[in-house]
């Protein structure tokens, strides 16, 4: 797979609930990550409600790195199935879509709830 050089946001493919498991293996080797989560409320038959919380984006988190660099760890990382990618080039976010999403999170790193 093709990358540019430098470091830049990657999205990256995880293995169904092992986002935060990727996401903590990735911190321990100094990878900067970003996994948006939410809170979820929900009522299990009765009056209780109970707290959970979800990844934002199920199945996905978002690194900055040097790919150079970090290829391969990446790659061999449990939990992780592999890079997003176009046409064997490694997908780009773009730092101005990283702000926005930055912006939607609170200090906790949970998405604002909206006000509707």
């Amino acid at each position: 797979m093709e990358y540019p050089s430098g470091e830049n946001w990657y999205p990256i493919y995880t293995r169904p609930a092992q986002e935060r498991r990727a996401g903590d293996i990735l911190r321990q080797h100094d990878v900067d990550v970003l996994m948006p989560l939410e809170r979820v409320f929900w009522r299990n038959g009765g009056r209780r409600v109970r707290q959970t919380t979800k990844p934002r984006f199920p199945r996905y988190i978002i690194c900055r790195t040097n790919l150079d660099e970090s290829y391969y760890l990446i790659a061999r990382t449990p939990g992780i199935i592999g890079l997003v990618g176009f046409a064997n080039h490694a997908a780009v976010i773009d730092e101005a879509v990283i702000l926005l999403l930055m912006d939607s999170l609170d200090e906790d790193g949970y998405v604002k709830p909206q006000v509707k």
